[in-house]
């Protein structure tokens, strides 16, 4: 039952990027901002908007006695988010829970022994301060506890440690390096690279507004409501601040400074959106002063001192020729003194995880315009330190990085443009990619698009519905943005309610404009449908998108190539792959022309094409076409990005598919380690990945572990979890198909069952898996031999997917094989044909896109089963040559081979071409060393030779198949097989003996195969008997005759149970002396044959044993009319094999006729009629 390899993950529903060429509107209500503003404030009434804080940890340190009440009043004039504790397990969970701040921490001395060592190695524990009476006691166990900066018992000289520690941390600039040999694509990773670019290129293009000011404000007086000397700033800057002193207040001490550093090094957008007139005032005037001083082209050598980690240090050295870009304003100054100053002496610093570094910046005027720089000195509070200050998100080239004297590392950098190659580029695509007006609009989709905060850009697409006029062309595209967050949640039905009000807006407004938007709306719309497995009406959107950006784009517009990509998506999903690969490469084409070399969309469209080749079962395309793509996001992305995490799930289930087993766990290993970084270990993205990985452990005969990640996989969604049906349904089919494969059924039937009471809550996207569901029942109830059952499920599998699918699709193919299967545990063998030629229509159809190969041969196999079950075996030999022609891979060939020679010398027993073909299929396995084939191979070949009479060469080949036997798939079979083959041989040539121990080895293996074991056993038998041990010759003809009544319904060739029957009844008879088991026998025997209608020469020889020996059994108990009817019988068998009248069988029979007719005084018997 093939099912379409999957993609893993469906990538995030992209929209269009507007174009320079597209009109903006940009008339939004300002009341939008002010909502967005108010919201916000209230949001922060309880969270610390600094960039770090103090914790105190002491039994005395909630008391309100005035000596600790002075202290903190102190310790937040230094920084004003203090919390103290007196409990510590309290207090170590609150420190775990801290994200975004470094954590300043002073502790007793006896608090300080318990909790140092479950909280010093803590990330965001910055400096220690034990704060205690006896100084000398502390002193000694701390000192192993590098963050510890000091053992303090007055309260001065620890808050002078404390004023200090904290300025250093705050002038601690925070960076982002680049890798020298790559770029980072600002709409996937601007965290890394772009983020801060992306944001000032928005804000300076936001719309004024009249209450900015006062939000910031109110916002600041809340912050720091207990600090009245922070306050008193606060209510000065509200009275006399003007947009010509930004540089002032953010030189100088106070809360502006704190807030906005925190805002920009935590990249927190709604903060930094609060803040937004202050950044944008501070960029304003410094790119008047560096206008009015540098008019032109001037070179400069400035300096910056600060402490680093030294994990951050080594990445800058790691880097050379990569870059850096600032996070936050950069001050600099002239004067090397000044920067070694602020470098700290940190050769007395306990902390070794720091350390003293200055950089040198070479800087040329005239680069960067749109990242200003100037000197301040003029308008800083800092007059005497000759500081230059730099925008946020400049970037430097690192020259170099050397070791300058004692503790100080010495860096140079060289500041660059966005001209600078190969940033230049990635500026330009992304400038292009957001247009030159801005709006709240404009900031939602950079929310979304470039910085995945959904749930950020789903609020600010709300308040525009709330606050924008309701027709507003804006609001319905803001619907449209909402339904596709909602498409990604699988809420559909919100999704659709949402996309007819934004059509119904866009259905008022036909203007140009609107097209810009309608467009989009299809795409959107189409990607709904596609989740809901309707490619058909995806396929119609889609095109309509299509017809409208053919008017309004170039042929070469990315916004063509986005299209093409939705297109060749929804025919992949309907199996048209010629089509799909056409429009995934009119897409790249158009990529390749306009973006970047290494941009992610081509990957991503490399990949797609990848999974198209997959399905194809093209798998060496596939491969191509997915280590091009991971090559490109391995150069331009994060190592732990989500893109290349995909792609190495792509490789995996490729991988899975060509059995590589090993290969295909590394890469969903590496796939899931990526995703776990951003993902907790129960997102349900992550349900596919655990399914994937499970299958393999499943291949690789580890069943334990493959249901410990299906379990896994359904632990994630839940029983009857509504919202994740696909999912869940998904995982039920592993855990069916898994327990399938142990053969433990009622685990199968319970999954079937379950996938089945799901319908009433499932859409059409889940009717697949109730067809698999059906057709599973179908497999298990054929097995447990209720075939009628059997075929009315497979029957019901198939209405499903008549509902699902077009009469030529594939699937409907699986459901006829399917029935076929059913038809075949039926007996009714012109059925089973019937429908296996059906399938073969289907997949043979002109009109399909895509030939399965694999499956083509698979049915052709079954159409040659059926026709060796009709006795049509020269239509089997025809079918098998007709499917030669589908075989793509060695080992399909030489199954091929091994097929028609085993029909040639098992049923039409011309030995002769059974070894050319056994030989042909030798040949591939040679030429394409497939070990794993060559014991069955080298076997069938000595078979032939021992029955064509060469008993040399027929042990030759045995012996060269017995030392392959390891090898193959299925060892012990095969070696059970060939052990077997050369007792016949030894047996044939009458050392019974030799014989017999080989029949014992074959034994020995503990093969299950009923059917090789009862002809195994008949063998036995039939030595013993040659060596006149009847006794054992009848205990393993028993062996036979009950696998035979055990497995009766499923005995494809009951005749060695009717020769053991009546192998029995002569024993009963010769040896026994017993008449009446001897019938008993023997009328099984017969029974058996009856039941098979023709039979062949071979049988008749048993038959006539059979007749001759009831006829004589029948004499010696006075039964002459019965025994008269019997010996005619056997008489005319005997004519019948050949046996000729003279022969002593034929002459005793007709003796016995001639008597039986004398007693019974009739006439004298006449054999002429014979």
């Amino acid at each position: 039952m093939a099912t379409k390899a999957e993609s893993l993950y469906c990538p995030p529903k992209k929209k269009l990027r507007r174009t320079f060429s597209e009109p903006q509107t940009t008339d939004f209500s300002q009341n939008v901002v002010n909502s967005f503003v108010s919201r916000l404030i209230s949001d922060y009434h309880t969270q610390n908007l600094e960039d770090c804080m103090v914790i105190w940890l002491d039994a005395n340190a909630e008391k309100k006695s005035k000596k600790f009440e002075r202290t903190k009043t102190r310790i937040r004039r230094i920084v004003n988010y203090l919390k103290p504790f007196n409990d510590v397990d309290e207090c170590i969970a609150y420190i775990t829970d801290v994200k975004d701040e470094k954590i300043f921490f002073i502790v007793s001395g006896k608090y300080g022994k318990r909790i140092l060592p479950v909280i010093h190695n803590l990330s965001n524990i910055e400096s220690i301060y034990i704060f205690c009476f006896d100084k000398d006691k502390h002193a000694v166990w701390s000192e192993e506890f590098n963050k510890v900066r000091g053992v303090f018992v007055e309260r001065e000289p620890l808050l002078a440690q404390l004023t200090k520690d904290i300025s250093d941390y705050v002038d601690r600039t925070p960076i982002t390096v680049i890798q020298g040999s790559t770029t980072q694509d600002p709409k996937n990773e601007p965290g890394k690279c772009m983020w801060f670019h992306i944001l000032l290129y928005v804000l300076l293009r936001l719309p004024d507004s009249p209450t900015v000011k006062t939000d910031m404000i109110n916002e600041c007086l809340n912050q720091y409501r207990d600090d009245k000397v922070e306050q008193r700033k606060i209510e000065e800057f509200r009275n006399q601040y003007k947009c010509e002193d930004a540089i002032c207040w953010y030189t100088r001490d106070c809360f502006v400074y704190r807030l906005i550093n925190k805002a920009l090094r935590t990249e927190n957008i709604d903060r930094i959106f609060l803040y937004r007139f202050f950044i944008i005032d501070l960029y304003k005037q410094l790119k008047r002063l560096h206008d009015e001083q540098f008019p032109d082209k001037q070179t400069l050598t400035l300096y910056r001192g600060q402490n680093m980690h030294a994990v951050e240090l080594e990445k800058i050295q790691n880097n050379i020729n990569g870059y850096i870009s600032v996070n936050t304003f950069l001050s600099t100054t002239s004067s090397s003194i000044v920067a070694s100053d602020f470098s700290g002496n940190l050769a007395v610093h306990t902390d070794s995880t720091l350390t003293s570094v200055i950089f040198q910046i070479n800087v040329d005027s005239t680069i960067n315009k749109t990242k200003p720089f100037a000197r301040i000195s003029e308008v800083s509070v800092n007059s005497d330190e000759d500081e230059y200050l730099f925008t946020m998100g400049t970037i430097f080239k690192i020259l170099s990085v050397e070791k300058f004297t004692g503790e100080v590392w010495y860096v140079t950098l060289e500041m660059v443009s966005e001209e600078h190659e190969p940033l230049k580029n990635l500026f330009d695509d992304y400038k292009a990619s957001i247009g030159e007006e801005s709006s709240l609009l404009l900031l939602g989709e950079v929310l979304s698009l470039d910085l995945n905060e959904h749930k950020k850009a789903r609020h600010y697409y709300e308040l525009l519905v709330r606050e924008l006029p309701e027709d507003d062309i804006n609001v319905g595209y803001a619907y449209c943005r909402i339904a596709v967050m909602l498409v990604d949640e699988e809420n559909y039905e919100e999704a659709l309610s949402l996309f007819k009000k934004a059509k119904k807006i866009y259905s008022k407004a036909l203007t140009e404009e609107t097209q810009y938007y309608l467009a989009e709306f299809y795409i959107d719309l189409a990607g709904l449908r596609q989740s809901q497995n309707n490619y058909k009406a995806a396929l119609k959107l889609q095109k309509k998108a299509l017809k409208i950006r053919k008017t309004l784009y170039a042929e070469d517009n990315i916004a063509l190539a986005n299209t093409y990509m939705a297109l060749a998506s929804s025919y992949h999903e309907l199996d048209k792959f010629s089509i799909a690969v056409k429009y995934y490469k009119k897409s790249d084409e158009i990529n390749q022309q306009k973006l970047p070399e290494n941009h992610p969309t081509i990957a991503f469209t490399l990949r797609s094409l990848g999974d198209v080749y997959n399905d194809q079962s093209n798998y060496n395309e596939a491969r191509k076409y997915y280590e091009k793509a991971l090559h490109i996001l391995l150069e331009s992305m994060p190592t732990d990005s989500v893109c290349i995490a995909e792609c190495y799930l792509s490789l995996g289930r490729l991988c899975l598919n060509l059995d590589e087993n090993q290969t295909a766990l590394q890469n969903f290993k590496k796939g899931l380690a990526i995703l776990l970084k951003s993902r907790s270990e129960n997102d349900t993205n992550l349900v596919k990945v655990y399914t994937h990985i499970g299958s393999v452990y499943k291949k690789l005969k580890y069943p334990n572990t493959a249901l410990k990640y299906y379990k896994k996989a359904l632990n994630i969604i839940g029983e009857q979890s509504k919202p994740y049906l696909n999912h869940l349904l998904e995982a039920y089919c592993h855990l069916l198909y898994f327990y399938f494969d142990q053969d433990k059924y009622s685990q199968t039937l319970k999954y079937c069952r379950k996938i089945l009471q799901l319908r009433k809550f499932c859409e059409n996207k889940c009717m697949n898996f109730f067809a698999q569901a059906y057709d599973m029942l179908g497999h298990v109830y054929c097995i447990q031999k209720k075939g009628k059952l059997g075929l009315m499920y497979c029957k019901r599998a198939l209405k499903v997917r008549k509902f699902i699918y077009p009469n030529n699709h594939p699937s409907i193919a699986d459901s006829y094989n399917n029935m076929a299967y059913a038809s075949a545990e039926l007996k009714k063998h012109n059925l089973r044909l019937n429908y296996a030629l059906k399938a073969l229509t289907i997949h043979l159809n002109p009109s399909t896109d895509f030939k399965n190969e694999r499956e083509i041969v698979d049915t052709y196999r079954e159409i040659s089963n059926a026709h060796i079950a009709l006795g049509n075996y020269s239509s089997a030999v025809q079918t098998f040559t007709d499917a030669k022609e589908y075989t793509n891979t060695a080992e399909q060939l030489v199954n091929n081979y091994l097929n028609i020679g085993n029909v040639y010398f098992y049923y039409l027993e011309n030995y002769e071409t059974a070894k050319d073909y056994y030989e042909k299929a030798l040949k591939v396995c040679k030429d394409a060393s497939l070990e794993n084939w060559f014991s069955e191979t080298y076997r069938a070949v000595g078979e032939s030779y021992q029955r064509i009479g060469d008993g040399s060469l027929a042990m030759k080949h045995y012996r060269i198949a017995l030392s392959y036997g390891d090898a193959a798939d299925n060892s012990k079979y095969i070696l059970a097989e060939i052990h077997h083959s050369i007792g016949t041989f030894y047996e044939k040539t009458g050392k019974f003996s030799k014989a017999l121990k080989r029949y014992h080895k074959a034994s020995s293996y503990g093969v299950e195969n009923e059917f090789f074991l009862e002809e195994l056993y008949h063998d036995m038998a039939s030595i013993y008997e040659k060596m006149n041990s009847f006794d054992e010759a009848i205990k393993y003809h028993r062996k036979v005759v009950n696998i035979h009544e055990s497995h009766s319904d499923e005995c494809e060739d009951p005749g060695y149970a009717a020769q053991s029957y009546i192998q029995m009844g002569v024993l009963a008879s010769t040896v026994l002396k017993n008449d009446t088991q001897c019938i008993k026998y023997t009328e099984k025997a017969l029974s058996i044959y009856e039941h098979l209608g023709n039979v062949a020469i071979a049988d008749m020889q048993h038959l006539f044993i059979a007749y001759n020996n009831l006829g004589d059994t029948y004499m010696r108990l006075d039964e002459y009319g019965i025994a008269l009817e019997h010996l005619e019988t056997a008489r005319k068998l005997a004519t019948e094999i050949g046996l000729h009248d003279e022969h002593p069988q034929v002459i005793e029979i007709k003796t016995q006729i001639t008597s039986i007719r004398e007693q019974t005084k009739g006439e004298p018997a006449d054999f002429s009629d014979f």
